[in-house]
């Protein structure tokens, strides 16, 4: 068979923008697929709305510690959501010429803007009728927010993360379903910013995938500010005040998630309505809305202005007629082996649509796996045992290797060592106490994950990822001079706990008062 391409990409999010520059680099001829834009959710939904809207409210929230700094009570009047919106458009036009098709058709790349259908493992058909065909198809489609059966939600509606960054006003009370990294950032965006928030969470703590401690440090910093946690709390039914939100006759919904464009079946298969925003949507309507939630055996009943629906997401598997090509689906993913290979083996499956880490730096990462394989033909296989990540709240919680959660679960003995910021300096000066850090070490004192629970989490998180990954030992860690007085000095002062239990203690002094006679020091 004569191919058109030597690879078809599926999907222009960060996964799949990847490969295309990777590809097109190394003298592929490469065809990128896209029914939306590119920049993919990261741009348009995820990341970068998100952490320009945190960075509003972590202002909104300083300003209000003028007093703490010394500085004179700044009375703030409610927030313009308009503007706050404003400045988010602003962030994601100032990125989008990085993502754009003017950009990666210069690399050479043949970008299409089209719903595409397998034909078989090498064939996709475009709406217009044209058939891309290659020896490898990569899909990179992502994911969509889960809609979990909660009897009315549809009926009663509520936003994403799609809608929570066009609001046209702020909601007085937003109920949040879901306690995982998203529920805990939006909700305590929107507390700061002036609404009263509910978090609710099935699980027994928020952040579940984190360690209790680390994870009670985000939640005493929520509650602080003012937002009601609810944990072990299960959604009953949703209902709207004054009537709800319905689909007219032959429309459905995008995947498994909720749609920023619906779609209409017609004669010619299915159309974008790109005028029509079903659920949610930047307008809310003004009704109250009520969700029904069983806690600790009981049945309560809360009221907000939006429910905001963020329990997890589902991969983007539907409408590509995979079963065509011979690609499984399962849990809402596509499956894949350890070389990010689906059951047809010349198509690959990465970033969010295979399920296994929905974070951006890892969609990076298996792309360069595929090109590795792909490109190379060499037996690339992703390693996620050393996937740092992190929760963008304040203060920040973030997390690479093994937790004792996770260490405790796969039979591992370690010994751990910790350091609070309280005891740096430089986070007096800054009024930014709350919080530690963790460092798990194995049976050979070599570092095996490290978490960090406070102000600038994430930045601190480098020194941590490079010990996971070169097996360093605490005196790896304490060795270096660190500067004064800045916030890194954390990871010295953990290290050296575990240093002075060896240096300082009666065996040591023993040997230095029969050697040198010492006379001091006889604390034993």
């Amino acid at each position: 068979m004569k191919y058109t391409h030597d690879i078809v990409i599926v999907g222009g999010g960060a996964a799949g923008l990847s490969v295309a520059a990777g590809c097109s680099g190394l003298g592929l001829k490469t065809a990128l697929v896209e029914k939306r834009a590119l920049g993919g959710d990261c741009l348009y939904y995820g990341c970068v709305p998100s952490k320009t809207l945190l960075k509003t409210a972590s202002v909104r929230s300083e300003a209000k510690r003028a007093a703490f700094f010394g500085l004179p009570e700044m009375p703030l009047p409610p927030v313009d959501m308009a503007q706050i919106n404003h400045r988010i458009q602003e962030v994601i036009r100032s990125i989008e010429p990085h993502d754009s098709p003017e950009r990666y058709r210069a690399m050479g790349v043949d970008v299409r803007f089209s719903n595409p259908r397998f034909l078989s493992p090498h064939e996709v058909r475009l709406h217009d009728g044209t058939v891309l065909s290659a020896r490898t198809i990569v899909l990179a489609t992502g994911s969509s927010p889960f809609v979990p059966p909660i009897q009315g939600i549809w009926e009663a509606g509520f936003i994403t993360n799609i809608e929570a960054f066009s609001l046209e006003k702020l909601p007085k009370t937003l109920l949040v379903v879901g306690g995982g990294p998203i529920g805990v950032e939006l909700g305590q965006a929107f507390a700061r910013l002036g609404s009263q928030v509910h978090i609710f969470e099935m699980a027994m703590r928020l952040l579940p995938r984190e360690d209790p401690d680390m994870a009670g440090v985000v939640e005493e910093s929520l509650r602080a500010d003012g937002i009601d946690v609810h944990a072990s709390a299960r959604v009953l039914r949703a209902v709207k005040e004054g009537g709800g939100v319905h689909y007219p006759e032959g429309q459905k919904r995008i995947g498994s998630g909720v749609p920023d464009q619906v779609l209409a079946e017609g004669s010619e298969g299915f159309q974008l309505l790109t005028s029509q925003r079903q659920v949610g949507g930047q307008r809310l309507s003004g009704d109250r809305v009520r969700l029904v939630v069983e806690m600790g055996g009981e049945t309560r009943t809360f009221e907000g202005d939006a429910i905001l629906l963020v329990p997890g997401r589902v991969g983007n598997t539907e409408g590509l007629d995979v079963e065509k090509a011979g690609i499984i689906v399962e849990k809402g993913f596509f499956t894949t082996d350890e070389r990010l290979r689906t059951s047809a083996k010349n198509i690959y499956a990465i970033g969010d649509c295979n399920g296994k880490y929905l974070f951006t730096h890892v969609a990076g990462a298996e792309a360069a796996a595929v090109i590795r394989s792909a490109v190379f033909r060499l037996p690339a296989r992703m390693d996620y045992s050393q996937i740092p990540w992190v929760t963008y709240c304040d203060p920040e919680l973030a997390s690479v290797g093994y937790n004792e959660v996770r260490a405790q679960e796969a039979g591992i003995s370690y010994t751990l060592v910790e350091a609070s910021f309280k005891e740096i300096d430089r986070a007096h000066a800054e009024g930014a106490m709350k919080g530690k850090i963790k460092i798990l070490l194995d049976g050979k004192g070599r570092v095996i994950g490290c978490q960090i629970a406070g102000s600038h989490a994430g930045e601190l998180l480098l020194p941590a990822i490079q010990a996971v990954r070169h097996k360093w030992k605490a005196m790896d860690i304490a060795s270096p001079i660190y500067p004064y007085p800045t916030m890194s000095e954390l990871h010295r002062r953990a290290a050296s706990k575990e240093l002075a239990k060896k240096l300082f203690n009666p065996k040591v002094r023993w040997i230095l008062r029969f050697l040198f006679r010492y006379r001091g020091g006889r604390h034993d």
